[in-house]
């Protein structure tokens, strides 16, 4: 055997300058490193930024998501829509087809909507995609060519009809806020007058300043340019869009309780506008827009179904009978107050303000002469009350003073009378005068120096808590033998008092939810309790149920609400299913410039 030596290797040994070229490369390899690190964390920091900028859900109903670009876009949609009205309106005023004080109350209008276009853009979204759910389970929808049609309409400035008009108001109490029945009855048997000599040929200047009650008798009934849309009384508009040039309307009784009659002179059609479409592109994404109308759309598509399916055919109805006790509220900023624990007073006053000015009363200097001015008009109109024994001619005089003298205008329309008031909602000075003594009916107080001024106060009378008079009515109301109707004439402060408290038949969808709840939830001949709303507690009796077609004032009611009063359980219940994400909309972050 040989052995043989192991070849014996000797290992390079690295010299500096390796040592330094390895160290450098990985120094290199973190560098570069560190960079696409700074890169990846860059991009993702600037893509999280778009992403929170447009994508970001600031709403979800029902799994529907509402990003911020939505909303952004349909803020500039409504505020387009906004801007192109108010152009309109000032093109009609210029060309003396709107008078001045309309169209400063439409602008007014449109300024007010301008100011919460952000919250309006939000909640007209939430509906729009809580709408569209609806609509999809009932199988409506608008199409792209239904689009097309509406945005073509839209394109149009509206069709104008010049108008004659006779308006005969109803003669009310002078606390009253609502005509009755028989006062409605009254207007309307006038206004028929009036359109009988319009008949028989008299001119329409002539009659209008006999039966007129509107402003504009004193210009031969001149009422001026009116669209399709006016708010006066749609069903009085209505009948004004359906006349040949030179026709007159018969008698249109409104919801208002006022009779109305016109004649149209003159009718503007409605013209193209050829920018209207290149205007929506300049300024708004135009796919968001035809969404807006989409859903628009699918609005009007359910209201014309909810409304048509309540008015059509015989349809459930009740016949009621209401009697209203009005108070129970404590005043307005009254935090903790009782409502009317000590009562209602009814009075009267005549202010005499310093510089006749309650608004700028407080701000005249206690020195200023216009003090003791305002103080002597008042001494005297007091002296000269205080000298009539009888009451009644007192009132009367009275209320003669209040018209021709109060610098409270609002109440010397109705010769100074207040209506019933609680403590709580008059200044200190006043109600104190008025609830710490006793008076006697037609006593003269004062005068009372308030911040508005001196107020000469003619007490009229005293009545107990609306909580004790419900009490009263109720307990009436418990035997089983108690007349429902004369109750009401007797205690009702409803507007249908001297009617027995007769609302008449009643539809779905006719009245408030509430109030129809509550009435077709009784069954004939029964009584509601007595139920807290706004303006005071409220009985209802029914004494029929019957399945019957709805008349033309109903229609019109139905139509009005129908809509309204469907989709708003509708969209309560769906309420704890609807996200808003407050921190972007309480800010105001993505709300257009």
């Amino acid at each position: 055997m040989t052995f043989r030596a192991k070849p014996v290797t000797t290992r390079r040994r690295r010299t500096p300058f390796e040592n330094e070229e390895r160290t450098q490369f990985w120094v290199t390899l973190g560098f570069i490193g560190v960079v696409l690190l700074a890169i990846l964390i860059l991009g993702g920091a600037v893509a999280a930024g778009y992403y929170n900028d447009h994508f970001r859900p600031v709403a979800r109903v029902q799994g529907t998501e509402i990003n911020r670009d939505a909303w952004l876009d349909r803020q500039k949609v409504e505020t387009f829509r906004l801007k192109k009205a108010e152009g309109r309106i000032r093109e009609a005023l210029a060309s003396g087809r709107l008078d001045e004080q309309t169209a400063n109350g439409q602008l007014q209008a449109l300024n007010q909507r301008s100011q919460n276009v952000s919250s309006e853009a939000i909640e007209g979204l939430i509906d729009e995609a809580l709408q569209g759910q609806i609509a999809g389970s009932l199988g409506i929808s608008a199409t792209p060519q239904e689009v097309d049609a509406k945005l073509a309409e839209e394109a149009r400035t509206p069709e104008l009809r010049k108008v004659l008009a006779i308006f005969v108001q109803p003669e009310i109490g002078d606390q009253a806020e609502a005509p009755t029945k028989a006062q409605k009855d009254a207007a309307k048997a006038e206004a028929d007058k009036a359109l009988a000599e319009l008949k028989a040929g008299k001119s329409f200047a002539e009659v209008a300043t006999t039966y007129s009650t509107d402003a504009s008798k004193d210009r031969g009934g001149e009422y001026g340019y009116v669209v399709a849309d006016n708010p006066t009384d749609e069903a009085w508009v209505t009948a004004l869009f359906e006349l040949e040039l030179n026709g007159t309307t018969e008698v249109v009784e409104g919801a208002d309780g006022v009779s109305r009659i016109g004649r149209v002179t003159e009718i503007v059609p409605g013209q193209e506008d050829t920018d209207y479409q290149k205007e929506i592109e300049a300024d708004v994404n135009l796919a968001a827009y035809r969404r807006a109308v989409e859903g628009s759309l699918i609005e009007e598509k359910l209201r014309d179904k909810i409304s048509r399916e309540a008015t059509t055919g015989n349809v459930d109805q009740v016949h009621a009978y209401e009697i209203l006790v009005e108070g129970g509220q404590a005043a307005e900023g009254a935090e903790g107050a009782l409502p009317d624990a000590e009562g209602e007073v009814r009075a009267s006053h005549i202010l005499q303000s310093p510089n006749d000015s309650p608004e700028g009363a407080a701000e005249v200097a206690e020195d200023d002469p216009a003090w003791e001015e305002a103080k002597k008009a008042a001494d005297r109109a007091a002296a000269d009350l205080r000298k009539l024994t009888n009451v009644e001619n007192r009132k009367k005089q009275f209320e003669e003073l209040a018209k021709s003298e109060s610098d409270d205008t609002s109440a010397a329309e109705n010769g100074g009378d207040l209506g019933f008031f609680t403590r709580a909602t008059m200044v200190q000075e006043f109600a104190e005068v008025v609830f710490d003594k006793e008076h006697e009916e037609g006593e003269i107080i004062g005068p009372v120096r308030t911040q508005f001024g001196w107020h000469v106060i003619l007490f009229q009378e005293k009545r107990p808590p609306a909580t004790t008079r419900i009490q009263e009515i109720v307990d009436l109301l418990k035997d089983p033998a108690a007349d429902f109707e004369a109750i009401a004439r007797q205690r009702s402060d409803g507007e249908n008092a001297a009617e027995g408290g007769e609302i008449g038949w009643v539809a779905r969808y006719q009245l408030e939810k509430e109030i129809e709840d509550v009435l077709f939830g009784l069954r004939e001949g029964k009584v509601s309790e007595a139920i807290q709303r706004d303006d005071g507690f409220h009985v209802y009796k029914v004494t029929e149920r019957a399945k019957r077609p709805v008349d033309a004032n109903q229609k019109r009611l139905i139509e009005q609400n129908a809509f309204d009063v469907w989709y708003q359980p509708q969209k309560d219940a769906a309420e704890a299913s609807i996200f808003r994400d407050e921190e972007v909309l309480g800010s105001g972050e993505a709300e257009i410039q």
